[in-house]
């Protein structure tokens, strides 16, 4: 797993070069606090206003994650906050070769 960091503001954009791969990652903060994600690979979109779950996969389906997958992780599974950013909240790219072992462990 690589860790990615981040900014700890609300609404941030970037850019970043994963696996070989070119992704374009927004994130963005609700009223109430929630994160949304937005992700595109290689100018393809992955991802589209997907809520962002504590320690849960963010790519949703198998075949979007075929480079690589994303993850927050969060003290006791809370939302990920921008506010924690850097702190009980951080993000993760986990490659395919890292998810693989991890289902053949499974």
């Amino acid at each position: 797993m690589q860790e990615i960091t981040l900014e700890k503001q609300p609404n941030q954009q970037f850019s970043i070069t994963l696996g070989g791969a070119a992704y374009a990652i927004s994130l963005r903060t609700l009223e109430n606090g929630a994160t949304l994600a937005d992700i595109t690979k290689d100018n393809e979109p992955l991802i589209s206003g997907q809520l962002c779950r504590g320690n849960e996969l963010l790519l949703p389906y198998p075949y979007k994650a075929r480079g690589g997958n994303f993850l927050f992780t969060t003290a006791d599974g809370r939302y990920p906050s921008y506010t924690d950013f850097g702190g009980s909240c951080r993000f993760y790219f986990i490659s395919a070769e890292e998810l693989a072992n991890a289902n053949a462990a499974a």
